[in-house]
């Protein structure tokens, strides 16, 4: 990267930590407005869902860049407010692969031990989020994933009912014909 675009990048950074400073403020000194609009069934102004749109997508990007585990409840409560605001998610390139990637690394991982049943349906559960939240992602590198966990734990599979059900939530969520 040239001099330049160092520059240019240290600058839009910058700007861009104080645009969502700028956007929480707003949040934090409206939210009760909002929420008497919503509750009262009037329309949130486009401006106000601009924010919302912004600090929500923001959020799921950071969840999702994160190295700490993915939080189910976190992306309930998350999911509840995309919905709960009718905002939608972004349909951001950068977004899409920020996704994808770390639900690749999550499956990647998985192997099967005292917390896979857990998380399995916390995996199925966040696919179904993201996918009722209109979430476009190619599945080409997950679903290839996922079978050769399939491959390499059929014979445990083949013996614990809740976590056949699991696998088969999370094989229809990637779109995996398991039959």
């Amino acid at each position: 990267m040239n001099t330049l675009a160092k520059v240019l990048n240290q600058l839009m950074d910058k700007n861009l930590q104080e645009v969502e400073a700028s956007y929480r403020k707003i949040y934090r000194n409206n939210y009760q407005l909002m929420n008497a609009l919503r509750q009262n069934k009037m329309p949130v102004p486009d401006a106000y869902k601009v924010t919302l749109k912004f600090l929500f997508n923001r959020r799921l990007k950071e969840i999702f860049q994160s190295d700490k585990p993915l939080d189910i409840r976190e992306m309930d409560q998350l999911y509840g407010e995309f919905k709960k605001w009718d905002v939608a998610l972004s349909r951001s390139r950068l977004l899409n692969l920020t996704i994808s990637e770390r639900l690749y690394r999550e499956l990647d991982e998985l192997t099967l031990n005292e917390t896979s049943l857990e998380k399995l349906q916390s995996l199925h559960q966040i696919f179904e989020h993201l996918v009722q939240l209109g979430l476009e992602m190619d599945l080409w590198k997950l679903q290839n994933t996922f079978i050769a966990f399939l491959e390499s734990h059929k014979a445990t599979l083949k013996m614990d009912k809740h976590l056949q059900e699991a696998v088969q939530s999370l094989g229809d969520n990637l779109r995996v014909n398991m039959k």
